[in-house]
């Protein structure tokens, strides 16, 4: 949950879309992780019990969690979720699915790479931590592309880099929100947002991004998993990628 209390600004951390290097630049203008910061946690503890008690019962990734949970929160917060202001970015369906496959590196049982013993927060490994999941990685396993649409998209639908379908990925259904939607092929559009709240981003900074062909991967997909991928993202598709 990441939040600018004074700015009454909350960015939705949506994996696969350049929130990497958006972050960089939101916490160097005082962005705040306010779940993930054990200080920040354990002050909020001091001050509200209610805050602790929260903060003991949430249950969504540290980083991404998705907007329904981060209102619920702070709804128990004593905090009103219609006072602030939201964004987030997106990517086009296909590229950040191709994305998320080549970072998870998928093992035999559509664990990621991340899940396994010894790596940083394991349990922050999900996007619901109430939901019981064995927390193991035995390395890459040969699944291609299309093993991941058709059978490991709905397998690994709990990590918390799944790519969640802009409309369960924040409630832009619910127009009392005030949410804006940027997409990570044109960072012109954030850049003006983030202006107007007079925090600088340098559109031109190199993305975090893995080395892999996309375009070549892009080819090889089935017209089944393609219709599959425009049926999920059909919201995207509509008003965001129509001409993909």
């Amino acid at each position: 949950m990441w939040i600018h209390e004074k700015k009454k600004l909350i960015y939705l951390c949506n994996p696969k879309c350049g929130s990497q290097t958006l972050l960089a630049a939101l916490k160097r203008h005082g962005f705040i992780n306010f779940i993930g910061e054990p200080r920040l946690r354990e002050s909020c503890r001091r001050q509200n019990s209610d805050i602790e008690t929260a903060i003991e019962k949430y249950n969504g990734n540290w980083m991404h969690a998705c907007m329904k949970t981060i209102v619920k929160f702070m709804k128990v917060i004593g905090k009103n979720p219609y006072d602030y202001k939201y964004f987030t970015v997106i990517r086009e369906p296909i590229d950040r699915l191709i994305s998320n496959f080549n970072y998870c590196k998928f093992d035999k049982d559509w664990h990621a790479f991340y899940c396994g013993p010894g790596e940083i927060n394991t349990k922050n490994a999900l996007l619901d931590f109430s939901k019981e999941f064995n927390y193991t990685y035995k390395g890459k396993y040969n699944y291609t592309i299309n093993d991941y649409l058709s059978i490991g998209l709905e397998k690994s639908d709990n990590l918390c880099t799944h790519p969640m379908p802009i409309i369960d990925y924040t409630e832009i259904l619910d127009k009392r929100f005030n949410i804006s939607i940027f997409k990570l092929e044109n960072m012109n559009e954030l850049k003006k947002f983030l202006d107007s709240y007079d925090i600088c981003f340098d559109i031109n900074c190199k993305l975090n991004s893995g080395k892999y062909d996309s375009f070549k991967i892009r080819n090889i997909i089935t017209k089944e998993n393609i219709d599959k991928i425009r049926n999920i993202y059909k919201y995207e598709y509509t008003y965001y990628y129509k001409n993909f």
